[in-house]
């Protein structure tokens, strides 16, 4: 296997048979990905609600797509906490969420 990189696209081609996956990254090269995260969080936010009171209460403090992304203040404070995470935007993300769902859940009680 080997990479090769065209312009911030980045082709992976294995050579296993006529097996050819391509990769690459989100941001708008190929498609718009404001679209495809807004339907993601519509989801997102249907599965929460799918999960009574509780699920309900944070999809509704939790509104908009970019709360788990860069442009949140919230994921810039777990990048700064836990610096030795803030290279891996998943595990922020997933941090920023859980933290989200105590805060409300916390509020709640």
């Amino acid at each position: 296997e080997h990479f090769r990189e065209y312009n911030r696209v980045v082709l992976l081609v294995l050579n296993m048979a006529t097996l050819r996956v391509v990769l690459f990254d989100l941001d708008d090269t190929l498609w718009d990905l404001c679209a495809t995260m807004e339907r993601a969080h519509r989801e997102w936010t249907i599965a929460m609600c799918a999960h009574g009171p509780s699920g309900a209460a944070i999809a509704e403090a939790n509104t908009d797509w970019t709360c788990w992304t860069d442009a949140s203040p919230s994921f810039a404070t777990v990048k700064s906490e836990l610096p030795d995470i803030a290279h891996d935007l998943t595990l922020v993300r997933r941090e920023t969420m859980r933290r989200a769902c105590v805060s409300v859940l916390g509020a709640a009680q």
